[in-house]
């Protein structure tokens, strides 16, 4: 046989099984054993998927023992496509294209759309192997959890369990519930990290609680599964921004909601919890800020402080502008003062008379700082001028 015989050859017993409809392809898949493939796609409305289908989809054959199928989910339905996809839930995919992978008896095993899957071939193609990869492991230890059930060896089938639990896939139900039946103490938290509820309803729930006066009986709920100490970073985050947002409708629990919310930030503070809980901080109950400016629950006809702590950190070195743009409102700001912190150490001000509204004057204020601040806040002395119906922005940038 000559070389390109082989090569060809090759190609064929490295390719992958590819079916004509979503049916065909869970039967194909029961038979076999083999997990199932799916691109989902739109091709009369999705330019972006059809590229994917071109450039990823229709090329690879490299990855074997496994089952692909395309889904064409089209603007315009036609008959004859609507046969192939019959059985196929259209309705669960919120994302196109979307690769999802199924398991032998049709279990979804995991899902790859949007941030997951690059849009770009190179990385999109690498994305597609890894993730049949890694749905093949499952099938893998599936197998082997299955086999150590059989045999009565829980440690084991546990390990399989976990190891299925440490992939990035669904956490299936069934999975859960079997862990928890041969291992009910979960004394590593593995089963719990992995069933934490996804966080919108999580929250919810929390919001709900205290909208109904159940707050303390939530936040007792909560608060034990903060004790249980087997949750990750993010999860903590979550937990705390849901308590933040019982005690935020509970009356007279301000400070324990804007606690709970600066913790999730604090808890993981580059994460989406950490960094909700921060504006939701900020917006709820802190003093203005640069990226929400001033509202009328920040006014005052007395003169009085407000800490801005949202300045970018660190703060290089260089001089500053801070300027105080009036928005809306019956009634003006008038500014005395705008001094610079760094923590508690004061480095600069500006003091000088000010307003903004309408006709606004001495409204920009300067500062000059020489060396990097590490935790870089300001203290402007105001009052509202004439009432408190005043909303406006904070705009500190660079000079030069």
């Amino acid at each position: 046989m000559s070389c390109c015989a082989w090569a060809c050859a090759a190609v064929l017993l490295a390719a992958p099984q590819r079916e004509a409809s979503f049916q065909k392809g869970l039967d194909a898949a029961k038979a076999s054993g083999f997990p199932l493939i799916v691109f989902a796609h739109g091709s009369d409305w999705c330019p972006h998927g059809e590229r994917l289908k071109a450039d990823i989809w229709d090329l690879e054959h490299t990855v074997d023992d496994v089952i692909f199928v395309a889904v064409d989910v089209r603007e315009v339905p036609q008959e004859t496509n609507t046969a192939r996809n019959k059985g196929f839930a259209i309705k669960k995919v919120k994302t196109y294209p979307s690769l999802l992978a199924f398991a032998p008896d049709g279990t979804r095993l995991g899902l790859r759309a949007g941030a997951t899957l690059p849009r770009v071939a190179g990385p999109a193609t690498t994305v597609l192997r890894a993730f049949v990869n890694e749905v093949k492991d499952r099938v893998a230890l599936q197998d082997s959890a299955t086999a150590a059930q059989e045999a009565g060896d829980a440690t084991a089938e546990v390990a399989a369990l976990h190891a299925m639990l440490a992939q990035d896939l669904d956490a299936s139900q069934p999975l859960l519930k079997r862990l928890q039946e041969v291992d009910p103490l979960d004394s590593t938290g593995v089963r719990r990290r992995a069933a934490f509820p996804a966080f919108h309803p999580f929250v919810a729930k929390a919001t709900k609680a205290g909208q109904e006066g159940r707050g303390q009986d939530e936040v007792s709920r909560l608060q034990a599964m903060m004790d249980e100490g087997v949750y990750t970073d993010v999860q903590q985050a979550w937990i705390h921004n849901a308590m933040g947002s019982t005690y935020r409708y509970w009356e007279g629990h301000d400070k324990q909601a804007e606690a709970h919310f600066r913790q999730a930030a604090a808890t993981a503070p580059d994460s989406v919890p950490g960094l909700a809980g921060w504006r939701l901080a900020l917006k709820l109950y802190s003093d203005p800020t640069l990226e929400m400016g001033w509202t009328k629950r920040h006014m005052s006809d007395e003169s009085t402080k407000w800490i801005v702590e949202d300045l970018p950190s660190p703060l290089k070195r260089g001089t500053y502008t801070v300027t105080f743009k009036w928005t809306r409102g019956r009634h003006g700001l008038d500014i005395s003062e705008v001094r610079l912190l760094d923590g508690t150490r004061f480095i600069v001000k500006d003091a000088h008379e000010g307003f903004t509204g309408t006709a606004p004057r001495n409204n920009v204020y300067t500062l000059k700082v020489l060396w990097d601040l590490e935790h870089p806040v300001l203290r402007v002395t105001t009052k509202g001028s004439g009432g408190k119906d005043s909303q406006g922005k904070i705009v500190m940038e660079p000079v030069g």
